[in-house]
């Protein structure tokens, strides 16, 4: 028999190499041999990569924080000029927002012009990262609801719609009636509504939207192999699927087209 022993790094971030438009070989593909960071291994996996204001986050479970990449300084010399100090690494050091909050459901991040945002799951709580940490569902007044109908079977799904400023947060379960979904209002700073779709997956599309919906939304007749598009003038905001409308004509068959690499056995060069 033969033995085989596996070992995880679940909290190593590496890095490729640059990309550079008409090269033959995909640097994207390539990682240094040297080119990793590991965080403290004592607040679980890594679970998610996220960028904001130009700052790469990490999310662990109990804890996120902030990877520094390709960080330099600059600094004049005698006659004015600007040198670059830097290491020579691109994933030089890394530093802790917070730990004492974290996330393990990687679909609950987004970002905002204004904000990052995501759930964290250990607390039941939701955070908000702008110019300091801030538990959002607790300073808003709506800890105790999430800490009451909350619990671990529970998905969670976030959006930022952006034409709104609005953030949404969607928690459900598969094939059980008590889901939900509330929106954060930016301009307002509040939570301000739930609205009644449930989807199991957010596609952003130019300004809008795309979403597809829950198995207990709809009875045995509906189809579910649908996309639905929001924001748009097909009718009007918060007709939602148009199920409240009874207009079957609205209802488009959705497909997909998988483009990001066509013609997969050849070679090629994109620019």
């Amino acid at each position: 028999t033969k033995k085989i022993i596996e070992t995880e790094f679940d909290c190593m971030v590496k890095a490729s190499r640059k990309k550079i438009n008409g090269e033959l070989t995909d640097s994207w593909s390539v990682f240094g041999v040297n080119e990793y960071i590991e965080v403290d291994t004592s607040y679980g996996p890594i679970n998610a990569l996220k960028l904001f204001n130009d700052n790469l986050h990490f999310f662990q479970d109990k804890s996120n924080g902030i990877l520094s990449v390709n960080e330099r300084s600059l600094i004049n010399d005698k006659s004015t000029a600007q040198l670059v100090l830097g290491t020579g690494g691109v994933l030089d050091r890394y530093q802790y927002i917070s730990t004492q909050s974290g996330s393990k459901d990687k679909f609950s991040i987004t970002t905002s012009l204004s904000g990052l945002y995501w759930y964290d799951r250990l607390s039941k709580s939701i955070y908000k990262f702008s110019n300091g940490l801030m538990n959002l569902s607790k300073a808003k007044y709506i800890q105790s609801y999430l800490g009451s109908t909350l619990d671990n079977e529970f998905k969670v799904l976030s959006y930022s719609d952006v034409q709104n400023d609005e953030i949404l947060f969607t928690f459900y379960k598969e094939s059980e009636t008590n889901g939900f979904t509330i929106s954060y209002n930016e301009p307002v700073d509040s939570f301000v509504s739930f609205y009644d779709f449930i989807p199991t997956l957010y596609i952003p599309y130019q300004h809008r939207y795309l979403t597809t919906t829950n198995a207990y939304y709809c009875d045995s007749s509906f189809n579910r192999n649908r996309i639905f598009l929001h924001e748009s003038d097909i009718w009007d905001r918060c007709y939602f699927y148009a199920l409240t409308t009874g207009v079957a004509g609205n209802y488009v068959n959705s497909t997909l087209e998988l483009i990001f690499n066509p013609e997969y056995n050849y070679t090629k060069v994109f620019d």
